[in-house]
């Protein structure tokens, strides 16, 4: 096992709401089996990656989940969780990849913290622990242009002789 090119320096919560959409209807079935098949999960908005320009190996990462139940399928609860991470990144990682690496692996990290403070928060609440589904985040790799393709020439076959 190898040390991982981004190392976290420390997670801290902004902001945590993690509230029975609907108290007085407790659920039959645990909270736990719940399928977000069809319920809308926020976090594009609040997603931020900051860089220090006298340090360009730090990195602040700036997650924020929110599902608000006013659209869509309804959760058994109200989310919004907002958590940023600080992370250093290993020099001999070319400074244009940088950005891509800490957004996938920072969002990663900050997500399961935020994951695992809902499941604590959820499981001794009125409709039973609420585990997060497991989401990827390679959808935030800013898209570069490709350069143009340099053309081979095309190469002649010799004809056959007769």
């Amino acid at each position: 096992m190898l040390p991982s090119l981004i190392q976290l320096i420390k997670i801290c919560f902004v902001g945590i709401k993690v509230w029975p959409h609907d108290p007085d209807r407790p659920t039959v079935q645990d909270a736990t089996s719940f399928d977000f098949n069809g319920v809308e999960i926020q976090e594009g908005s609040e997603t931020h990656i900051l860089n220090n320009d006298e340090d360009q190996s730090f990195y602040r990462v700036i997650l924020r989940v929110s599902i608000a139940n006013r659209v869509g399928k309804i959760a058994p609860y109200d989310v919004d969780v907002c958590v940023y991470g600080d992370f250093h990144i290993n020099k001999n990682v070319p400074i244009e990849e940088r950005e891509d690496l800490i957004t996938v692996n920072g969002c990663s990290m900050l997500y399961g913290a935020i994951r695992e403070q809902v499941m604590t928060l959820s499981a001794r609440s009125i409709h039973g622990m609420l585990i997060l589904p497991t989401v990827h985040f390679r959808d935030k790799i800013k898209k570069r242009e490709e350069p143009p393709s340099r053309k081979q020439p095309k190469t002649r076959k010799p004809k056959a002789s007769g």
